[in-house]
């Protein structure tokens, strides 16, 4: 992924990619937290849950 300088840019390319991907059926991402400030804290937590285990 670029490295939009827009935070809110780059949080909204970062779901787009995470819908992808679970639409795709991916197993694996990887990505870099950023750092907990601003915007920032909404994306850890929005990585956080999409990491965490899921019934079914």
């Amino acid at each position: 992924m670029r490295d939009p300088r827009q935070p809110a840019e780059a949080a909204r390319v970062l779901y787009a990619r995470l819908r992808e991907a679970d639409e795709q059926g991916h197993d694996v991402l990887v990505a870099c937290l950023p750092a907990a400030s601003g915007l920032g804290i909404a994306v850890r937590d929005r990585l956080s849950r999409a990491a965490a285990p899921r019934e079914g």
